[in-house]
């Protein structure tokens, strides 16, 4: 009875596991102003359209134990949208892409969610080519945006 409890238990946890986002995340040399700063001129640079920003109160409850950093949301899309529409539909629920940026004490920090997650989150075949690009992508924009010179 007992191995087959630690069985189900060990199978519960890969499978929630195996179900999880890739989150892909970056260490920038620059403040939270001039790294998001950066990441606008990437994002045009690099063929994608931006969308907004966003900016979240990191601590709106005043919390001795709350984040006391600041977070900013920037959302943009791609016209390589309409090839992963064709792909699969249902992968537009992740439309727009979005990069979290965060500034925790002196260090900025920049994530996103790896565009292979679609892959496996919306059962996508045959589509390789279009999200590989997509994600080659997000990584070029977020490279441009940590480098220093």
């Amino acid at each position: 009875m007992n191995r087959r409890i630690v069985a189900i238990l060990f199978l519960l946890v890969v499978s929630f596991g195996s179900k999880a986002q890739d989150v892909t995340i970056y260490n920038s040399p620059h403040d939270l102003d001039n790294t998001i700063s950066k990441l606008y001129f990437s994002i045009d640079k690099n063929g994608f359209s931006y969308i907004n920003t966003q900016e979240y109160k990191s601590n709106p409850r005043g919390l001795e134990d709350g984040f006391k950093g600041r977070i900013q949301v920037i959302s943009f899309e791609t016209d390589e949208v309409v090839h992963l529409a064709a792909c699969e539909p249902a992968a537009l629920l992740d439309v727009p892409f979005k990069i979290l940026v965060w500034e925790e004490g002196d260090d900025t920090f920049i994530a996103f969610t790896n565009a292979m997650n679609l892959k496996h989150r919306y059962v996508i075949r045959n589509c390789d080519e279009v999200i590989h690009e997509i994600n080659k992508s997000l990584i070029r924009i977020v490279n441009d945006a940590i480098r220093t010179h």
